[in-house]
């Protein structure tokens, strides 16, 4: 059941977007509540990715969901259930692109509150603003599956009427995104809970090809292996893939922290799957912003943000048209697999080749020095001026070659045409004053 929230309301809604949204879209949050089931699985991960479960008990729950929608003349029929991020500790609704530049672009954005810490954590709703949320009850990561696909259904169930979740709006396709750890919790989702009929494709970006267990109540020792990262209850790299044989499409954008460890990069683009791997790029880079509070100066810098709108713009034509997305490049990897190959600067080979990678004033990376963990911040060294003079004796040259890389970008479609000028190196300003 959903109730709308008061706006007024304690501090107002966690993860506002009202001061950024285009005129004549809408934003409002509701209350989801009812009864969540716990799933356990039968038999175990086995690789192909073809699990069963079974129901184990149900719990009552109360979460919440925000809902950002466009005015009904820009709406593309498409709506975006968004698994909402908690790896900061907090509720953060997360689709790859601006929530302003997507409701331009004519989606309606659903994000779901579905995990334990973002409601209930030290810098959860709750704690946050108990006059407003005070009244939330999660009751644990092992009913988040369930609660999801519940909050989808609430939201895109079809009567919903006029002054409902999305206010009457016709919808055509409904798209379950989430990225990092929320692509993992979509994973399980995808090859254990698939809700037929209700969710039409899947968007993972930054998503390490590992899902997470469908239930923690008998602790890591239940997983093969042991689990890289318990707390995030995440399965170990490598013990499985996606499963192939659910005929909706799937769509990976990934930085080179996720493609060093992830299992789907082994695999091939296929009828229903792609996968985009972008070279000199790392996991906190697949954004733009050179102040990122918290983050250190010697991160990967290299924002492959651009792709991030164009992987919507194929997936949209993928729905309604069925347009297959062009395939890209993958990141080579050397002769024993054990790492990503590099050029003479230490620049990734393969994958999306960015301007920072073709045209390079320094190294970016990001990869674990032995296998493990992957690398989330990477880094970024920039050359010495004589390289750079070196390599290019004059700015002109820089500027030709670097545009040549930008016009290749749109080419393959990976950059839209209206956003080639927003392709830049964080290194430019520095090298050439």
């Amino acid at each position: 059941m959903l109730k709308p929230i008061d706006p007024l309301l304690g501090l107002g809604p966690w993860g506002s977007a009202i001061d950024t949204i285009p005129s004549g879209a809408r934003e409002q949050e509701w209350f989801l509540e009812g009864e969540a089931t716990r799933y356990r699985l039968v038999g175990n991960y086995s690789f192909n990715g073809r699990w069963n479960v079974e129901p184990a008990e149900k719990v009552p729950y109360r979460t919440r969901i925000l809902v950002e929608h466009p005015s009904p003349d820009r709406f593309n029929g498409i709506v975006v259930c968004i698994w909402n991020n908690v790896s900061a500790g907090f509720d953060g609704t997360f689709a790859g692109v601006p929530v302003a530049t997507m409701l331009e672009d004519g989606y309606a954005l659903i994000g779901v509150s579905a995990q334990y810490v973002g409601v209930h954590g030290e810098r959860g709703l709750v704690v946050s603003d108990s006059e407003r949320y005070g009244v939330l009850s999660h009751p644990g990561d092992n009913f988040s599956y369930d609660i999801f696909t519940q909050a989808v259904r609430f939201a895109v169930k079809p009567d919903n009427a006029e002054g409902g979740v999305l206010n009457g709006l016709a919808i055509r396709h409904v798209v379950a995104s989430g990225a990092s750890q929320s692509a993992s919790r979509l994973a399980t989702l995808y090859n254990a809970l698939h809700p037929a009929q209700l969710i039409d494709a899947y968007h993972l970006p930054l998503f390490f090809g590992n899902g997470t267990v469908v239930d923690s109540t008998d602790g890591e020792r239940a997983v093969p292996g042991g689990s890289p990262n318990w707390p995030m209850r995440m399965l170990p790299y490598g013990i499985h893939g996606l499963r192939d044989d659910l005929g909706v499409p799937v769509f990976i954008l990934n930085s080179e922290s996720e493609a060093y460890v992830t299992t789907v990069s082994q695999l091939p683009d296929s009828e229903h799957l792609v996968l985009w791997e972008n070279a000199g790029s790392s996991h906190v880079s697949s954004t733009t912003g050179e102040g990122r509070f918290g983050l250190p100066n010697t991160r990967c810098r290299a924002s492959f943000a651009p792709a991030q709108r164009a992987v919507w713009h194929h997936l949209r034509r993928w729905l309604k048209e069925g347009v297959h997305p062009p395939s890209q490049p993958r990141l080579e990897r050397t002769a024993d697999g054990r790492q990503l190959a590099r050029d003479e600067h230490g620049n990734a080979l393969g994958g999306i080749r960015w301007p920072h990678v073709v045209v390079p004033l320094g190294t970016h990376r990001a990869e674990a020095p032995s296998q493990g963990r992957p690398d989330l911040m990477g880094t970024t060294t920039a050359f010495e001026p004589e390289k750079v003079r070196r390599l290019y004796p004059t700015r002109e040259q820089y500027e030709a070659r670097f545009m040549d890389a930008v016009v290749d970008l749109v080419a393959s479609g990976v950059v839209l045409p209206e956003d080639a000028s927003s392709v830049s190196d964080p290194l430019a300003a520095a090298a050439w004053g």
